[in-house]
Parts: C-alpha cells; structure tokens; sequence
C-alpha cells in the first residue's frame, strides 16, 4: 500500500508543475465614460450562431472565456440599462487580451426591461445528451426517481436496474457516482427532489476520465447552484393513492449562507406498502411422469427509509475552498411474501398437491458516508480538487419460510419444513481522489487525475432451520462467513485540442492496478485475483455548418465481478430455486464506438459495442430434484449496435413535444448451458414527452414509452410500455405548486416472459405497483436571491454497481 502513497504523492508533485500554465481570453467592460461594468455578460458564438462560450465581468469590468479554441467567433457584450455590442472576433493564441468594449447608456430602468430565456429541454452535445428536467418535464412534488423513469432512451426495469441505448447505467450525482456503499441508488434518487435537478448528462461512451469500471452508460444528475446571501429552500410531499395502501413522501432542502460560509442540507422520507406480484410456471419434461409446477406470489414489502445530507463550505480565499459533506441512509421494513406452488401432471388442469411457503423477511439498513474536500483555484482556468472519503454500511436480514405440502383438500402430505437465514453484513470504504483542470501550450487542455480505495465487506450468514412449531435453530450447512477485500489504485490523462473554430479531438489514458481477496470460511477456501491494465478513450468532432456537426469517440471499459457474484455460497429464493456466486469469475472487457449527427437540435446516434467475457448468470434445472439455480459466468462475446434518433418538436406556442426511438441489435456467440449458443436479435424502444402550458399558472404532460418484444441470452421477454399523465398549478406567484399525477392506469408494465432451452421449459410474468394517483404540493420559502450550496465533485468514485 505503501507504494500507492509514494504514486499519489509523485503524481500532486507533477500535478502542480503545471497548475500554472495559463492561456485565456480577457476583456474589459466600461461605460462611456471609462468606468468599469460589473455583472455584464459576454458571450461567444459560432459561426452557425450557437451559444458557445460565456462569461460575467467582475468588479474591474473584466470577463475570462476559458478553454476557446482560437478561431473566428461573435461576441456579444451585454448589461441591462445598455445598448448590446455584438462584433466578429478573430481569437489567436499570441493574442489573449480582446481589449476594451465600450456599452452605451439606453436610458431604459430595471423595472422596465423584460428578460426572456428559453433553455432547449434536450441538447445534444458531442459526449453526451442534456436534458433539463424543468423544461422538458413538470418537477413539482416529484422525485430523481420520477425523472429518470421520463429521459429520452433511458429504460427503468422493474428490478430497478437502469439502460440507456442496450447499455447498463450508472448514477452519478454531481460528477460522482451517487452511492458509495450498500444503499441501493433507487433509494437515494426516491428520496431526492426533481425540483433541485438543474440538468441530467446523458453520457453514453465516457472517457478515460471516468472510472474504468463503469463500463456502460452514465446518468450525471447536476443539481442546481444559486448566486447571493441568505436562507431558502423547498420543502413538498407526495401522497400515493394505491389499491394495495397508501404512500408518503415529505422532503425538505435548506442552505443558508453569510461571509464566507455556506450551510446547507436536506431530508427525504419514504413511508407506505407497495405490492409485487409473479406467476412462474416450469415444466419438467424429462421425468417418467412429466409434471409442471405453477408459482404464484404476492410480494408485499413495506417500511420506512430516511435520507439526509448537511454539508459545510468555506470560502477561506478567492482561490480556496475547503468542504465537508456528511450523507446518511436509514431504512427500517420488512417483506411479507405468500406463495403457492400447485404440482400437477403436465397437460391436466387438477392439482395434485400444492406447496404453501409463506415467507416473511426483516429488512434494517444503515449508511454513512463522509467526505472531506479542497478546491484550489488558481486562475480561472485551473483547477485541482482533492478528496478524502470514509464511508460505512451495515445490512441487517432475517428471513423465514415455512413450507406447507398439502393435498388438494387442503390435508398436509408430510410435516412442515421451514427454511431461513439471519445475515449481518457490514462494508467499510475508504476513498483518496485528486483532479486536476489546466491549461497547457498550444492551447491544449490538460485533464488528469489519480484515485486510491479500499473496501472491505464482511458478510456473515446463518441458516436457519425449522426444529419445532415455533423454535427456529441454526443449520451450520446452511451457513457460510464470507470476507471481501478489493483495493484499486488509478491514474488518468487526458488532453484535447481545438483548431479553428469546426475541428476538435482529445485522447485520454487510464491505468488502473486491482487487487481482490476472498475468503469464505465453510470449506476454508479463498480466492486472490490481480488486474493491471490500461484504458485508452479518444474522440474527435467537426462542424460541417449550418447547425451541423459530426462526432465520433472511442473507449475501452472494463466490467468487475460484483461481491455478490463471487461468492460461491448458496442463497434460496424460493423452494425450488436458488443462486450461487462463482470465485472464478473474470472481469468483463468492453470496446465501444459511437457517432453522433447533429441538425440543429435533431441528433442521430449510431453506436457499436463488443463485450467480451460478459458477466450474467447461467440456469440450470435438475429434474429429479425440481431445482433450478442460477450461477455467475462469463459469456464469451456480444455485440450490440443501436441506432438512436431524437426528435423534438414544438407543435404549437403551448405544446411542446420530444419522441426518441432506438433500434438496438445483438449478437451472441459462446457457450451457454453445455452447448454451443448463437443468438441474433433486434428489438426497438420509443418514448415520448408532451408537454402543455395552458396560461394562467396551468401546465399538463402526458408522457409514455413501448418497448417491443426482446431477447436476453436464450430468454425472451414480450413488448410492454407505460403511460403518465400530470396536470400542475402554480400558486402564490410560484411559490407554491400543487399537481396530480396518474401512472400506469392501464397496467401496461408487465414483464412477460420465456425461458426454453436445453431441459428448461419456463414462463411467466411479474408486476409491480405502478398504478397509482399521486397528489404532489411543494413550496418555496426565504429568498429568490439566496445562494445555494456550491454544486460539490466530491470523490465517490466507487463501488455502488457492485453491490
């Protein structure tokens, strides 16, 4: 460990030899008569006359447009009380100083000048895709969760996991990955306000910038800032109107801020019942007697789960500033499962008997993280961000099943048996992270940055076993202790360069050495794994004109067995199933190209990954025992192709519409299940955003999605979708909003599917509690000009995926 202290310390010594490079374009701003402007703005625009570059002058009446490329660009100066300057600029490295622009006095007041700006909803960058929640969706009362459900391209599964264009997503907050330890991001993003989202990043190939790990797609929620002194905040609840119960969601957001220092927090609740139900039929074709086995389950979970946050700034200069941030999650419920498995013989509707296994589950969560960070800002164009990160996790878990065997008449064929588990588990993370923004020669942009982490999960499982009507006792063969250490030390570099004002590129490089141990104490086995490897990323873009350009980008990413996935213990889930890890598992390579088209606001994506070794689980069935189990493995290849198209359009002065469609293509090739598997399929997703502002405080949406019928591996899934309807009123001059909310009112969001290959013949379906009536009201208190927190990059760079 020693070495990757002396690593860190000889990557700040070359870090702050080059913090001073300096390349930047200034100006000054004075009125007619020589004195200097504070608070105008100066732009610079393209030559297709799209916003490029901004800046506000200071109290000198200078402004600074970092990293422009040199080229030929308008400027346009601007105050309120003055006439606009706008002239053509010619921008060359040899001349940074643009000298003075002059702003005449129009005699027209404050009172009397009306400002009008309207951010697009959807903007497509070269990287990645904006999207401004305020603008393309009603936020009032809802929360990250609601949002990310509306992205264009991005699908939300019922088992919470996250897609954007056939690739797995990750969440980050802020420029950081949103979880750290064991709290699931779903929880987070529920109990987090859409009304504090300024802007979510849709980043679909990420640079060498970014972890190695995350090796798909990157959901970045950038929450907003605000600019004075003072106290504000918002504070709104949500209730669920649901056939299975009712639900609560209060939240709060606070910051105040005087001098040089900057307080702030907030809290988010969830309280209520939800409901999933399964039906899951398997047919046992092989058996002398072939019979089928029928699962229907009602999944009733319910609980309470608290999120908070505070946080401290201090600006103790101009050019430093030190940060604390602590985040804290606590979820306290349980789960009430009740499931019938009627046994008959295949081709007949009798029952011949029946297994009952009601299976009730305690469920208590605890997370802590703490962040320590300094922001060093020596000139406006560089930047050096040092994190340092503790952060802890505990799970709680008991869980018991008893299993009832009954003839159709309701008599028990042989005694009960009952089947559990008491699992304590707690992760303990330790994070050091580094960053640096400087300008170099040339006009190249230097981005570079090293990371160091440790984690350490300990998961302590007892089985439990059914001994009397009442007394449950520990099962030692059904219980394991499992220990897993992983330590990763990183370093990254990344330059880019600009010519002119219609070519640009960049290419980057990360390092990345990993160290995993496992240790499982049944068997006393053990497992140690070593990974040094390198991760190049390089884009390039060019302006054709006429609000054209074209991009293409390239990254090598990396997928790491999960903790879960390398345990080699046996975890039940039901009387006939169970999953199990596999210590032998093997990281997961992925090559990803991607171009991007831009007309205007229209954009059109065309990308290609390759995933070698992919991770997923493989089934297997045993006849004679009527199980099946599902075991990690590594796939040898897929390759995914998605076409991506995104439309909005404003249909009218009060209706505004955005449609995204995608075509994605796989192709699989390995062996699966004992056998060579070749598989191609093709399947679409399209949504849509309408959005409708009636006047007078009035606004409505009307939102939905369709996915056709897809393939996973040897599994096919059948077409679904959904449908939203809200309708907001703004109250008290904005301050207040109140909105309804109706989800899913068909039930459209049912997963359907099948399973037959090999000796597995399965289908079934699965739905969860989307219907509901939602009533939201929020309100805004203290002052309209108060200050936010600073919008925080802390150094979460870890693990949340893989948990």
């Amino acid at each position: 460990m020693k070495h990757y202290f002396l690593f860190l310390i000889a990557w700040l010594s070359l870090s702050l030899s080059v913090a001073h490079a300096q390349l930047a374009f200034t100006g000054r701003v004075t009125d007619s008569a020589g004195k200097p402007l504070e608070f105008a703005t100066a732009a610079l625009y393209d030559s297709d006359s799209a916003f490029f570059k901004g800046s506000v002058t200071d109290a000198t009446g200078t402004f600074q447009l970092d990293r422009v490329s040199p080229g030929r660009y308008t400027l346009e100066v601007r105050l309120i009380g003055f006439q606009t300057v706008r002239k053509p600029v010619d921008l060359r490295a040899s001349e940074p100083d643009l000298g003075t622009i002059t702003l005449t006095e129009t005699g027209v007041g404050l009172s009397e000048v009306t400002v009008t700006a309207a951010a697009p909803a959807v903007l497509q960058k070269a990287d990645r895709m904006i999207v401004r929640p305020e603008v393309y969706m009603l936020t009032a009362g809802k929360n990250a969760a609601d949002v990310l459900r509306q992205l264009p391209g991005v699908i939300v599964d019922a088992n919470g996991g996250i897609s954007i264009v056939g690739k797995p997503a990750i969440v980050y907050i802020n420029g950081k990955p949103a979880d750290l330890t064991g709290t699931t991001v779903e929880q987070l993003l529920k109990t987090m306000q859409a009304e504090r989202i300024e802007r979510v990043e849709l980043i679909t190939n990420p640079s060498a910038r970014y972890e190695a790990a995350h090796s798909g797609a990157i959901i970045d929620i950038r929450l907003r800032r605000d600019e004075s002194m003072g106290l504000n905040g918002t504070a709104s609840a949500s209730y669920y109107l649901k056939t299975t119960g009712p639900a609560v969601e209060p939240s709060l957001s606070a910051n105040y801020r005087a001098g040089r220092w900057n307080v702030y927090g907030s809290y988010g609740g969830n309280m209520g019942r939800y409901e999933h139900q399964y039906h899951n039929v398997n047919r046992y074709h092989a058996l002398d007697v072939p019979l089928e086995y029928t699962d229907h389950g009602v999944f009733r979970p319910s609980g309470t789960l608290h999120n908070g946050s505070f946080g401290v700034d201090w600006y103790a200069s101009d050019s430093h500033t030190l940060g604390f941030l602590a985040r804290g999650v606590r979820y306290d419920g349980g789960n009430i499962n009740r499931t019938t498995t009627d046994i008959r013989r295949l081709g007949r509707t009798e029952v011949d008997s029946a297994i009952h296994a009601p299976l009730t589950m305690d469920i208590y969560n605890n997370n802590l993280s703490l962040d320590l960070n300094h922001v060093w800002t020596p000139t406006k164009q560089t930047r050096l961000s040092t994190d340092v990160i503790y952060a802890y996790a505990d799970h709680n878990q008991e869980q018991q099943m008893v299993l009832h065997y009954v003839a159709p008449d309701g008599r028990e064929l042989r005694p009960r048996e009952g089947k559990g588990h008491s699992v304590f588990q707690k992760t303990n993370v330790w994070l050091v992270k580094t960053d640096l923004e400087a300008p170099l020669p040339a006009s190249v942009r230097l981005e570079t940055g090293a990371q160091l982490s440790g984690i350490r999960r300990d998961n302590n499982l007892r089985g439990l076993t059914l001994a009397t009507a009442d007394a449950w006792v520990e099962n030692p063969r059904q219980s394991n202790h499992f220990i897993y250490k992983e330590q990763i030390a990183g370093l990254y570099l990344n330059l880019s360069r600009g010519w002119g004002e219609r070519f640009s590129c960049s290419a980057g490089l990360r390092a990345e050495h990993t160290l995993q141990d496992g240790y499982q104490e049944v068997g006393d086995t053990g497992f140690t794994h070593r990974h040094w490897e390198l991760f190049p990323s390089a884009s390039v873009q060019y302006t054709i004109g006429r609000g054209q350009s074209l991009s293409l980008s390239y990254a090598r990413k990396v997928d790491r067995p999960s903790f879960s996935s390398l345990n080699p213990f046996r975890f039940y889930e039901s009387p006939t199933s169970y999953q199990e890890g596999n210590p032998n598992l093997q990281p997961s390579y992925r090559h990803s190209l991607q171009m991007v088209y831009r007309l205007r606001s229209y954009s059109l994506t065309l990308s290609y990954t390759r995933t070698d070794d992919m991770i997923t689980q493989e089934p297997s069935q045993d006849d004679a025992t009527r199980m099946q189990h599902y075991t990690y493995m590594n796939f040898g290849r897929v390759d995914n192709a998605t076409l991506s198209l995104n439309v909005p359009i404003t249909v009218a002065s009060r209706w505004t519409m955005n449609v995204n469609a995608n075509g994605i293509y796989r192709n699989y090739h390995s062996r699966f299940m004992g056998s060579d598997f070749r598989k191609t399929a093709l399947h679409a997703y399209v949504d849509f955003n309408n959005r409708f502002d009636w006047g007078r405080g009035w606004q409505m949406q009307l939102n939905g999605y369709v996915v056709t019928p897809r393939w996973y591996l040897a599994r096919r899934s059948q077409a679904y979708g959904s449908m939203e309807l809200s309708v907001e009123k703004s109250l008290w001059s904005g301050r207040g909003t109140l909105s309804a909310t109706l989800n899913d009112p068909f039930r459209w969001e049912t997963s359907h599917y099948v399973l037959r290959y090999g000796n597995i013949d399965n289908d079934g379906w699965a739905q969860s509690d989307t219907r509901y009536l939602r009533i939201d009201f929020s309100y805004r208190f203290g002052s309209d000009k108060v200050k936010r927190s600073r919008q925080r990059r802390t150094g979460a760079e870890t693990f949340n995926d893989r948990l």
